[in-house]
C-alpha cells in the first residue's frame, strides 16, 4: 500500500501514514488513533505570529 496526498497539510498527514506503514500497522490504527494537536509545524507558525516582523 502507498499514500499520494496533495494539500497545504499533506506533509504531516503523510508522516503519520509513513510510521504506520514502517510499524506495518493496519488501517485502524490511523483510523482510531488520538493525534497531538498542534504539530511542532503549527506551533511555529504560531510563535512566528506571534513576534512578528524585525524593526529597522
Amino acid at each position: 500500500m502507498g499514500l499520494s496526498m496533495l494539500g497545504v497539510s499533506a506533509g504531516e498527514v503523510m508522516t503519520v501514514v509513513q510510521m504506520a506503514m514502517l510499524g506495518e500497522l493496519p488501517f485502524t490504527a490511523l483510523r482510531d488513533g488520538i493525534f497531538a494537536h498542534p504539530t511542532v509545524s503549527e506551533a511555529l507558525n504560531m510563535l512566528f505570529a506571534a513576534v512578528g516582523e524585525p524593526e529597522n
